[in-house]
């Protein structure tokens, strides 16, 4: 069995991959991987080279240096390898009003 190695700081959950979707492009980005609804702060990807990328699978990026940062002012930072990444928003079910929606952070 693979190992996977996960990252979660808040409601963004950070998992290491081995290969990019066929289908992902590279795009410009500037680094927020989400901002705090409540206080504004984000979940950033920083003190690194990364490219972005994304793709009907969702939104990928490859640290390119020995490391990159994931910063938040209200969480610990995680120091990531160089890698493949993907990164998601965690999701929660209402199940009165049969909706989902964005875990607020």
């Amino acid at each position: 069995m693979e190992k996977t190695n996960v990252w979660r700081q808040g409601d963004i959950p950070v998992t290491q991959i081995n290969e990019l979707p066929a289908d992902a492009i590279e795009i410009e980005h500037d680094g927020v991987l989400a901002y705090g609804e409540a206080t504004g702060h984000k979940h950033q990807i920083a003190d690194g080279r990364v490219r972005f990328f994304r793709s009907e699978h969702g939104n990928f990026f490859e640290v390119l240096s020995g490391f990159a940062l994931l910063k938040h002012e209200g969480h610990f930072d995680h120091k990531l390898p160089k890698g493949l990444y993907r990164w998601d928003r965690q999701r929660e079910a209402d199940w009165l009003n049969e909706v989902t929606r964005n875990v607020e952070d």
